[in-house]
C-alpha cells in the first residue's frame, strides 16, 4: 500500500495529478512542514505547472491576506453551511452545470449536499427523466409508449432469427442478491486498466463523480459504488467497438483512494491510498505475487454500473493486499 502525502483535502485530487515542480518545500520561508499546491496568480482555476508553487499553510494563509488587501486574485467560491443543506433546485442546478474533473460552482454544491441527500435527488432527478421521457438509459419502447412494447419487439426478434414466430411464452423470475450494508474503503480517486484490447496502452479512469470504493462484511469482494457512467466513446478507449448489455473493459492493473486510516500512526492519516494489484509489502518492499490474478472491471451498460471481478486480493486491516 503506498501512500501520497496530501493534506489539504481540497485540493486532493488536483494536486496529486499535477504537483508543483521541484523539492516539496515552502517557496516563501523553506519550511518542509504542512507543504499544500498554491496558485502563484490566486485563481485557483488556473491550475498549469508554472502557476502552482509549494506553500506551509502558515504562508498560504499570510499570502491570501495580502493578496485580499491588494485585490489580486479570486477567492475560492465556497458553499455557505450557513445556507443548510443545499435544496434540490440548487442540486439540480449544480448536476446540470458541472463539469467532471472541474473545481466549479457546480461541484461545490454537489460536494455540501450530504450523501444521504445527494440519493434522495438522484432518485428524484430520475423520476423526472421518466416523466419527460428523456431518461437515456430507458429503452425505446418506454421512452416513446406509442411504439412496441417489449413483449413484442422480442418476439419479432425471435422470429426475425428462427424464421417463424413464437408459440408460447416463458416468464423467467431469478433473485438477485443485492447488499444494503457495504464498507467503504474511502473515494475512489482512480484506477488503471489493461484494456480488453491488449494492442491498446493501459488507461487512467478518473473524474468518476462521488464514487467510493467499498467491500463486504466478509472483506473477500470489492465495489465501486456511485461512480458516474461511462459513455460508447469512452469504451472504444478499450477497445469495445460494438457495445453489448454487459461488458468486461480489462484488468484492474492499480486502485487510488482516498480515506483517512488513523490507525496505522506515521504509515497512516488523510491522504491518497493506492494499490498495485499481483503486489504485496515484505518488511517495507513491494514484490510481485506471480501467481495472483488481476481482477476484472465489468461495466452493465443498461445500470451505468461498474463491477469488479475475480481476483487474488485481500483485504487487510493495513489496506488491499496482492
Amino acid at each position: 500500500m503506498a501512500r501520497a502525502n496530501i493534506t489539504d483535502r481540497a485540493h486532493r485530487y488536483r494536486a496529486n495529478k499535477l504537483a508543483p515542480a521541484g523539492r516539496k518545500v515552502c517557496a516563501w520561508c523553506g519550511s518542509t512542514s504542512n507543504v499544500v499546491p498554491d496558485h502563484i496568480d490566486g485563481h485557483p482555476d488556473h491550475t498549469t505547472r508554472d502557476n502552482l508553487q509549494w506553500l506551509c499553510k502558515s504562508c498560504n494563509t499570510k499570502k491570501g491576506a495580502a493578496f485580499a488587501k491588494l485585490g489580486k486574485g479570486r477567492l475560492t467560491k465556497q458553499y455557505n453551511p450557513s445556507q443548510g443543506v443545499p435544496t434540490f433546485q440548487q442540486y439540480a442546478w449544480a448536476v446540470a452545470n458541472h463539469t467532471r474533473g472541474a473545481h466549479d460552482e457546480g461541484g461545490v454544491i454537489i460536494h455540501a449536499t450530504p450523501r444521504r441527500k445527494r440519493i434522495e435527488y438522484a432518485k428524484q432527478i430520475a423520476g423526472v427523466k421518466r416523466e419527460r421521457g428523456t431518461d437515456s438509459s430507458l429503452p425505446e419502447w418506454a421512452r416513446n409508449p406509442g411504439k412496441r412494447n417489449p413483449a413484442e419487439a422480442a418476439a419479432e426478434a425471435f422470429k426475425e432469427f428462427h424464421g417463424y414466430p413464437p408459440n408460447e411464452v416463458i416468464k423467467v423470475v431469478r433473485e438477485v442478491h443485492h447488499h444494503k450494508h457495504l464498507a467503504a474503503a474511502g473515494d475512489l480517486a482512480g484506477l488503471i486498466v489493461r484494456p480488453i484490447d491488449a494492442r491498446l496502452p493501459n488507461q487512467k479512469i478518473e473524474g468518476m463523480g462521488d464514487a467510493l470504493l467499498c467491500f463486504n462484511e466478509k472483506k473477500n469482494q470489492l465495489f465501486i459504488e456511485n461512480a458516474n457512467g461511462i459513455s460508447n466513446a469512452g469504451l472504444r478507449r478499450f477497445g469495445i467497438t460494438t457495445v453489448h448489455e454487459i461488458e468486461t473493459i480489462g484488468k484492474i492493473l492499480k486502485v487510488g483512494y482516498f480515506t483517512d486510516k488513523k490507525h496505522l500512526g506515521k504509515e497512516g492519516g488523510e491522504a491518497i491510498y493506492s494499490h498495485t494489484f499481483r503486489t504485496t509489502n515484505e518488511n517495507g518492499t513491494h514484490i510481485t505475487v506471480k501467481i495472483a490474478r488481476y481482477p476484472d472491471l465489468i461495466y452493465r451498460v443498461l445500470e451505468e454500473q461498474f463491477e469488479i471481478s475475480g481476483g487474488s486480493y485481500e483485504i487487510l486491516r493495513e489496506g488491499i493486499d496482492k
